[in-house]
């Protein structure tokens, strides 16, 4: 900022404005008609720039000046404060970027575990299924019948066998270990009790 303490000093010592031209020529007179000063006869244009520069014109420039430098360093704090509040506004929002990033990486491994952990449990299922079923077999075949389960790699089959030894057909739904043996049960309960 311009130091202007002797300009102003200046002002307020000098005769008070507003100032005039005295006819138009080259002479500048106060508001009390004291002469201020004469510039010479060819120069008008220096009187009027004269007469416009009076003491009360510059200190009103000076007044200005520190009102504008004033509201000028009171908005620079403002601006501080509001750039320092977009910077950590800036480093939460990469902050929680960071830790959405994190979430969907472990959301993500988690739905992968997830599906890992159900079809674990649809394969503990239908083992459970085929448990249940070979126990069922166990007390409800009638006397002399016979349920083979036979297991080969990724498959297997369900086989029939009567109080003769010989193989029956029976009608199965073919979802599941499970569910034939449960189907040969039936089937055997329903031809064990007709004989």
């Amino acid at each position: 900022m311009t130091d202007n303490t002797e300009l102003k000093r200046l002002a307020e010592a000098a005769y008070p404005g507003p100032w005039c031209l005295e006819n138009g020529m080259n002479q500048v007179r106060d508001n009390a008609d004291d002469f201020v000063c004469d510039t010479g006869e060819d120069e008008p244009i220096n009187s009027a720039f004269i007469a416009a520069a009076n003491p009360a014109a510059v200190l009103a420039l000076i007044a200005e000046n520190e009102s504008l430098h004033a509201q000028h360093a009171r908005d620079s704090g403002e601006l501080r404060k509001l750039c320092a509040a977009r910077d950590s506004a800036r480093r939460e929002r990469d902050q929680l970027r960071a830790e959405v990033a994190g979430l969907k990486t472990g959301y993500e491994a988690y739905e992968l575990v997830n599906a890992e952990l159900k079809a674990e449990n649809e394969a503990l299922r239908k083992d459970a299924e085929l448990h249940a079923q070979i126990q069922r077999a166990a007390g409800e075949l009638p006397a002399g019948w016979e349920i083979r389960v036979c297991v080969e790699h990724e498959s297997g089959y369900v086989e029939l066998w009567d109080q003769d030894g010989c193989e029956v057909d029976f009608p199965n739904s073919c979802e599941s270990l499970g569910l034939t043996v449960s189907d040969a049960i039936d089937a055997a309960m329903g031809k064990g009790e007709k004989s």
